[in-house]
């Protein structure tokens, strides 16, 4: 071992001493002999308030802080981990990692799990420290800890990046359990939590008190939905005031030196100097013919200059001539006195040309004298007859798309930056501060450090689809690479470049990673890579990543190139022809710049149309799209934008259940449920499958069911695919829908409403394991539960068939909102005994668990009807009243306990009566619900009990029905619920 390996700390002061303590141990882990070197000793009794100042050092022997001698300095109250210095190998001894899982019991109450979900991990290839990987997990937090002891007044600076849910996945950063850092805010996400693999870094800071501290990196995934990466990513941990008093003093590394005594930090070595040795205090110049990057430890030969290393202004061209003035590319790594090649600076004929590019023809120009002439396009809405040689109006039905743009000539590309069209810049250790403009070409720069990112963004308004298309070589070592993104989008209502968690359309928080080009040395040649994208403004991000390199080393190769690119779709350049108008598009006018879709309930079937015409009846249409059937029950009238189904008022007749003729009428109201979105509801196949539910209408506004154009699909049905690192995309599977009543199923007695979608194609085929989808049906069956609530749909049955390209969904629905409507038929009447000439008439549903009760038909309330007492007319009637006649008159003395005989027997059977209608109500009660929502529960507290009754509410009055005191439940939260009214006595009904 040697002192490389073995590190130090103090112990804290004691109060009763004033002093405190050094120690030594080996660094974890421990990978040397021990046995063969000796740690040191421990120092003891230092004073608690000797502080050494920066560029000193603590003198073990003399107990003294002395300052550090010239080639050395002393040791900065800071530790790293994460840097390029510092780069993560394994985790260390002060960090921990562990992910805790929460789930809700059946109780509703939460519990929790760790490390069933990942923990955080090391990625030494990009020099990160990742949250794991956790898409197929919710509500989760993975969490790794920093514990450590600062001495002094300090800081902790790390950087980080975030790609996740918008609103809902985050991370957090604690300090001591106070949470300083959460990179989602109310209506999006900040600006600080941009996707993962895009753009620069995000830097956190702040203060630090001295005292043992635990730093906390949260990240946390609420209940549902797994997005873009599904990752936070955190390097260069940065704690400032964690070192005190250092026992010695550090060598200046390789490409630094000091030269004087009492450095706290070391001075790089300029460009063509290196240090002779580490612990350096001068720096020498390289040989002749020989260079380093500044900050280099290795003088390297230079090669010979070619025109790569040397870029060029070109100035306009007049007269026939143009101006250039050449340049040394920075740095510049090459000996021009092998090749003699110089910058100069010279005039040149222009490139006058005689041809132009298709859609292009000169001006400035006459057959006979071409000294001026140029190429241009014809104005919007013309194009260029070789015929006529002059720009004629494209006429209607058609339009010129200006969406040809060719870019080999890089000098424009300094008014592009003005105008926020083209930007560049470096990340990490950069020599170059970006991409460096050559003559006839761009490049990524040259002497990058490891973990340095160099990128070209190009802003790019796309009019109509398109795509670029961009020439590259790629010339550089093995382990580092070069990357096409796609990651921020234009907000037209706030009017910046945004990522693309920050849109109301929730498209995927992950950039889209268009190409990925790893680094196979210097024999690289060029390559064309097309990338497609579609209407809307893009950010494209060209971005040379660098994961390798040594201080100050400069590779053969060591850049990307960018010899020229081509942008399709955009309002830049000119057309070469008319244009015919597409189906479901139109142009009115002569000289139209594109054919417009078709609006929404409109369409145009055939080519070259200069107007659409409205959907027919039952028929709708998205714009550009054409007009559809809707299907049954839909509201009819011409140029709908999107059906919309009288879900209110859904009645099926069928015969009578005996044979006979007499028709039955059934009607069902799903309004509760079908004009609402529910969703996401998991696919049995996987996390990144997820649907939606709008049954009776065709908004999916609010959920992830987002086209192709990056607006959300009209549509009652909507599969999600993608999420957890792939991106997300909305396939419409409704259709024209269709009602039919399920009767007779042995499992669902109390029926329901089947709802059925068909003649959809899907806009891209969609993957279910071996079966692939070009076309669906879907079935949801909404099936009669009262006690289900309002409940939500679960996957039944999804595509397998792998020689089938028509893929089936079903779906179950159990809910209140399936049963069909009461109507008299299901009302039972009851009659009570007469009694002084009025008899009660109360009702009851006659299978409450069959039919829900509405506002428009609710269970009658009771009423009298006049009634007459007939017993006294029959034979025994007449021999009774006969012989009560005779008893009475031969028992006169008798007459008053007869009185009340009679007076007792009648009370008797009008406590009878009301106790026969007070079973009936409150079982009516227990199934409804005391508001009439059918939870067949009665919480404790509600207007329907009191602490002296049980009451009955009407649309017409309150009754009491009788006094009883309700027990009260010892836990003031929970639903209080009788099954039955058999479980109560009389006394308590």
């Amino acid at each position: 071992c040697t002192p490389e390996d073995y590190t130090f700390s103090y112990s804290q002061c004691s109060t009763l001493t004033t002093a405190r303590s050094l120690n030594f141990f080996w660094k974890p882990p421990v990978t040397c002999l021990t046995n063969e070197t000796q740690l040191p000793s421990p120092v003891l009794d230092i004073p608690c308030d000797l502080t050494c100042v920066d560029g000193q050092y603590f003198n073990t022997s003399e107990k003294k802080c002395e300052f550090c001698p010239p080639g050395t300095y002393s040791r900065p109250p800071l530790v790293q981990w994460g840097t390029a210095e510092k780069p993560w190998s394994s985790w260390p001894a002060q960090f921990s990692a562990f992910c805790v899982s929460s789930y809700f019991t059946n109780q509703n109450s939460v519990s929790t799990s760790v490390d069933v979900c990942s923990p955080w991990q090391i990625d030494k290839d990009m020099g990160v420290i990742y949250s794991g990987d956790n898409a197929a997990y919710h509500y989760i937090e993975s969490i790794v800890s920093l514990n450590i002891e600062t001495y002094v007044t300090g800081y902790i600076a790390f950087e980080y990046k975030v790609s996740a849910e918008p609103d809902a996945d985050v991370l957090m950063f604690r300090l001591d359990d106070a949470t300083l850092l959460r990179t989602s805010e109310a209506g999006g996400f900040s600006s600080s939590s941009s996707s993962a693999d895009f753009g620069v870094w995000e830097i956190f800071n702040t203060t630090v008190l001295p005292g043992n501290h635990r730093f906390d990196w949260v990240y946390y995934k609420d209940r549902s939905i797994s997005y873009g990466r599904d990752k936070a990513y955190v390097r260069g941990i940065d704690v400032h005031g964690a070192v005190i008093n250092p026992p010695e003093c550090l060598a200046c590394p390789a490409g630094t030196y000091s030269d004087k005594e009492g450095s706290s930090s070391c001075i790089t070595c300029d460009k063509s100097k290196v240090p002779d040795k580490v612990g350096a205090v001068t720096c020498v110049e390289c040989p002749e013919n020989f260079f380093s990057l500044k900050g280099g430890s290795t003088c390297y030969l230079m090669g010979e200059c070619d025109e790569d290393d040397v870029g060029s202004n070109v100035g306009p061209c007049i007269g026939g001539k143009e101006y250039v003035q050449e340049f040394w590319l920075q740095p510049k790594i090459c000996n021009e006195k092998v090749g003699g090649l110089e910058p100069r600076s010279y005039e040149r004929p222009c490139n006058m040309p005689t041809t132009c590019k298709s859609g292009q023809h000169l001006v400035n120009a006459t057959k006979a004298d071409k000294t001026y002439a140029s190429c241009a396009y014809c104005p919007t809405g013309a194009v260029y007859s070789t015929n006529t040689e002059e720009c004629e109006t494209c006429p209607r039905g058609s339009a010129t798309y200006t969406r040809n743009y060719y870019q080999t000539d890089f000098d424009p590309l300094l008014s592009w930056a003005e105008d926020e069209i083209l930007s560049t810049g470096c990340a990490g250790k950069c020599y170059s501060g970006g991409w460096r403009k050559g003559g006839s070409f761009l490049d990524s720069g040259a002497g990058n450090q490891a973990y340095s990112e160099s990128f070209l963004i190009f802003n790019l308004p796309m009019v109509y689809d398109g795509l670029v298309e961009v020439n590259v070589t790629v010339s550089c070592a093995e382990g580092n690479r070069f990357v096409v993104v796609r990651d921020r989008l234009y907000d037209s209502e706030s009017g910046k470049w945004l990522p693309d968690t920050m849109r109301s359309t929730a498209r995927s928080a992950e950039d889209d990673v268009l190409d990925v080009m790893e680094c196979g040395g210097c024999d690289a040649v060029p390559r064309l890579r097309s990338y497609d994208l579609k209407q809307g403004k893009h950010r494209v991000i060209l971005r040379y990543e660098k994961h390798i390199s040594e201080p100050g080393e400069v590779a053969a190769c060591d850049r990307v190139l960018l010899h020229g690119f081509r942008i399709l779709g955009t309002d830049w350049g000119g057309p070469s022809e008319c244009t015919i108008c597409d189906r479901n598009t139109y142009s009115n006018s002569p000289g139209a710049s594109h054919c417009t879709p078709c609006p929404a309930g409109t369409d145009s079937p055939t080519l070259e149309s200069t107007s659409c015409e409205k959907c027919l009846e039952g028929y709708y249409s998205a714009e550009g799209t054409s007009c559809k059937p809707c299907g049954e029950n839909a509201f009819l009238k011409q140029g709908l934008s999107e059906c919309v189904y009288n879900c209110r008022n859904i009645t099926f007749t069928s015969s009578g259940s005996d044979g006979n003729d007499e028709e039955q009428s059934h009607t069902y109201d799903l309004s509760s449920v079908g004009f609402s979105l529910h969703g996401p509801v998991s696919s049995p196949s996987g996390p990144s499958l997820s649907y939606f539910f709008s049954l009776c209408s065709m908004n999916m506004a609010g959920s992830l069911c987002i086209g192709p154009q990056g607006s959300h699909i009209q549509t009652q049905l909507c599969l999600v695919s993608g999420g957890g690192g792939e991106e997300q995309q909305g396939y419409d599977i409704g259709g024209t829908m269709r009602f039919d009543e399920i009767v007779d199923e042995p499992q669902h007695p109390q029926g329901g409403v089947r709802l059925s979608y068909t003649h959809n194609a899907l806009s891209h085929d969609v993957e279910f394991g071996d079966a692939t989808c070009t076309q669906s049906y879907s079935t949801v069956n909404v099936y009669c539960d009262m006690s289900a609530g309002e409940g939500m749909p679960v996957v039944v049955r999804e595509p397998h068939d792998v020689n089938s390209k028509m893929c089936g969904f079903e779906f179950d629905w159990m809910t209140k909102f399936g049963c069909r409507l009461c109507t008299e038929d299901d009302v039972v009447p009851h009659s009570g005994p007469c009694e002084d000439g009025q008899r009660k008439i109360s009702y009851a549903w006659l299978d409450p668990e069959n039919c829900r009760e509405t506002e428009s038909f609710a269970l009658p309330r009771f009423h009298y009807e006049a009634c007459q007492a007939t017993w006294y007319k029959s034979n025994e009637g007449i021999i009774f009243m006969t012989l009560f006649g005779l008893l009475l008159m031969s028992a006169l003395g008798n007459v008053f306990f007869i009185r009340e005989s009679r007076s007792l027997e009648r009370k008797v059977r009008k406590s009878q009566d009301e106790l026969t209608v007070a079973r009936m109500d409150l079982a009516r009660l227990l199934h409804d619900g005391a508001d009439g929502s059918g939870d067949g529960g009665v919480p404790h507290g509600q207007h329907h009990l009191s602490d002296s009754g049980f009451f009955r509410e009407t649309s017409q009055d309150v009754e009491q029905i009788t006094s009883f005191p309700f027990p009260q439940t010892p836990e003031p939260h929970r639903t209080h619920r009788i099954l039955s009214h058999a479980d109560l006595t009389d006394d308590e009904i």
